[in-house]
Order: C-alpha cells, then sequence, then structure tokens
C-alpha cells in the first residue's frame, strides 16, 4: 500500500511514496496549482494512472510540466511504470504544451 508523504515545494506536493528523491526539487506546490486538468489528454496517461495522479496530488499540467529527472522516476515507481514509459512519452513536454494551449484559450 502507498503512503502519503508531504513534500513542501514539490511538484507534487502530496504524494504516495515515501522517498528522499522528492525533497526540495521545484518551487511550484500543489496550493499553487489549483486549477484541475484532464490529465488523459497526456498520451500514455490512462484513467487509472490519472486516478493514481490525483491520488499523489498531481492536479494539472502545470505540475508535470515541472518534473525533472528525479521526480519522473519517483511517479513511475508510484505508478508501477518503468520510468522509460514517462521519458519516452515525454509527459512533461506534452504538459508544457497543453499548458500553452490552455493559456491562450484563457
Amino acid at each position: 500500500m502507498l503512503r502519503s508523504t508531504s513534500v513542501s515545494g514539490h511538484p507534487l506536493g502530496t504524494v504516495a511514496v515515501s522517498d528522499e528523491r522528492f525533497k526540495g526539487s521545484s518551487t511550484h506546490s500543489v496550493a499553487e496549482s489549483a486549477q484541475t486538468d484532464d490529465l488523459k489528454l497526456i498520451n500514455g496517461v490512462s484513467p487509472f494512472a490519472e486516478q493514481q495522479l490525483h491520488a499523489m496530488g498531481v492536479l494539472n499540467f502545470d505540475q508535470i510540466a515541472s518534473w525533472d529527472e528525479n521526480t519522473i522516476q519517483a511517479v513511475a515507481a508510484a505508478l508501477g511504470f518503468a520510468p522509460e514509459k514517462i521519458r519516452e512519452e515525454d509527459w512533461p513536454e506534452q504538459a508544457r504544451h497543453l499548458v500553452k494551449t490552455r493559456n491562450k484559450r484563457v
């Protein structure tokens, strides 16, 4: 079973794993990211993966866009994915593109 760990200043805010790699890798937090996006718009994010990401506190494209390599590895482990899946599908780049698209509509 996954355990929630609060991580101040991390793009995941509250994550479902206990891992030193989460500490201090970004200044973007869930509290700063009130908007919830349809994460399934990212190629490779299934409805189940979206539910798991939400449970970890990942709610929007801005959060995923800010992931670094350590975050990718930790999220992949929490989801039961190989990190290569997230890297090859380039979830952070897809998220950056979706942020730009979303911001143009606003």
